[in-house]
């Protein structure tokens, strides 16, 4: 078992900083552009009513009738700009405690199950 005072198990312990780099920016804005495209002339299906009725007081342009929902380019890049450009986690100590930054590290759990529990 372990001792919940240490700090081993700490993402970024023992860890050298690193970097991938799997796509291009240009690449990048390429994905990005592809992704605004399809949410304006595609949209998504949304089965929720209420849900339908707060994207269109939002701004986004709804067919009540197929459920479709279709999002301007301009409300996507007018809501991303929304997202914080920091995230604070904390853990049950301030030891546990991280932030993630657009250009900081990654941390990764494979949902489900207890991360320190061994089924015997």
């Amino acid at each position: 078992m372990m001792d919940s005072s240490t700090t081993e198990n700490r993402p970024t312990e023992g860890l050298g900083r690193s970097s991938l780099r799997l796509l291009s920016s240009q690449d990048l804005r390429k994905v990005h552009q592809a992704a605004l495209e399809i949410l304006e002339r595609i949209g998504m299906l949304v089965e929720h009513a209420g849900c339908r009725a707060m994207l269109e007081g939002e701004g986004a342009r709804v067919d009540h009738t197929a459920h479709r929902v279709r999002f301007p380019a301009e409300l996507v890049e007018a809501k991303l700009q929304l997202i914080p450009k920091r995230m604070e986690y904390h853990g049950r100590t301030p030891e546990f405690d991280f932030a993630c930054t657009p250009d900081g590290d990654i941390y990764a759990q494979v949902g489900g199950g207890s991360k320190y529990a061994k089924n015997l």
